[in-house]
């Protein structure tokens, strides 16, 4: 068996020719490694290393009226209007040489839709080498009405040619899996609020909280159903306890 086969005996509940490993080589790993692996992506890493390749590739996913500005040291440095903003928060580590350019370290996005902004601000600290989200988007209640606009705007965009491009790149060295949303709960503490200010906000507002909740649950299981009955082999959902939150 190949890397591929392997890979997807086991996802189909069949007995490969022997367990199949893949090391959790990501982002993190690669940027903090630069010096010694340069700009070597995390699938070459695994094959060299003689991984099963388990690649994770995430969502195409667009809000068409949503405008990003991107500013460093106060100085409006980039305007996408593509209506791109999750990008923003599910792959922030990935451009670390981007937040390294800032002689502050700090990089702040707004987030500009048709019933206000937000705001969040990216740090990037040298000791781990890495980028960590210093400031929230969604800090008050008032908030809440903007991030229902973004969540539900959202417009999940067809994966087909993407993938079929990175399964040729990879091969018979392993497989491509597309990573969805995590759940409502985890992603508002991970991404959108921050662990204190979840809490404050859910326990003096807890009926809009839990709406808040439900509109996002109901957003992220369209995205489930449409990758679903795609032809990608396998759908990742992270867990609620990621080490970045710890």
């Amino acid at each position: 068996m190949n890397s591929r086969e392997r890979l997807l005996a086991v996802l189909n509940h069949k007995i490969p020719d022997r367990v199949p490993w893949s090391g959790l080589v990501n982002d993190y790993f690669i940027n903090f490694h630069k010096s010694e692996l340069g700009d070597m992506k995390a699938s070459d890493f695994l094959k060299e290393a003689g991984a099963d390749i388990f690649n994770w590739l995430g969502m195409e996913a667009k809000s068409p009226g949503i405008e990003v500005q991107t500013y460093n040291r106060g100085r409006l440095v980039e305007k996408d209007k593509s209506g791109n903003w999750l990008v923003e928060f599910y792959n922030y580590i990935s451009n670390i040489d981007y937040y390294k350019s800032d002689t502050n370290m700090t990089t702040t996005r707004k987030f500009i839709t048709p019933l206000g902004e937000l705001t969040v601000k990216f740090t990037y600290t040298p000791g781990s080498q890495t980028v960590f989200i210093s400031e929230f988007p969604v800090k008050k209640i008032e908030d809440y009405r903007i991030f229902t606009y973004m969540i539900e705007s959202l417009e999940y965009e067809d994966p087909g040619k993407y993938f079929t491009e990175m399964e040729t790149e990879i091969g018979e060295s392993g497989m491509n899996a597309a990573v969805l949303h995590s759940t409502p709960v985890y992603e508002l503490i991970q991404c959108f609020m921050g662990m204190e200010s979840f809490h404050y906000l859910f326990f003096d507002y807890r009926r809009e909280t839990l709406e808040l909740i439900n509109r996002i649950f109901k957003k992220f299981t369209q995205c489930y159903e449409i990758y679903a009955k795609t032809n990608i082999p396998a759908i990742v959902i992270p867990e609620d306890a990621s080490t970045t939150l710890y």
